[in-house]
């Protein structure tokens, strides 16, 4: 998927565009429309499935990728 389709997903997920329209503008998204409503935006970043974190993993999150510790540091130090 290239950044024209990102972007046009984005619109149809923020109902700024029907997805008749996008589809008409880019047929690639017809898959995307079988699991459009488990589709969400946070961060710029499209999500599927549920997204709902609270405040407690947000934090936790942040904390653990404080001063970039790299991938395993971080994941060791989240299972402490």
């Amino acid at each position: 998927i290239n950044d024209d389709q990102l972007s046009l997903l984005m619109k149809i997920i923020n109902n700024i565009i029907s997805t008749n329209e996008a589809i008409r503008i880019q047929p690639e998204l017809n898959s995307y429309l079988k699991f459009i409503d488990e589709l969400s935006i946070a961060d710029n970043l499209i999500l599927k499935g549920n997204t709902n974190r609270n405040a407690a993993q947000d934090t936790v999150i942040q904390l653990a990728h404080e001063g970039h510790l790299g991938v395993q540091k971080t994941l060791s130090q989240l299972s402490e």
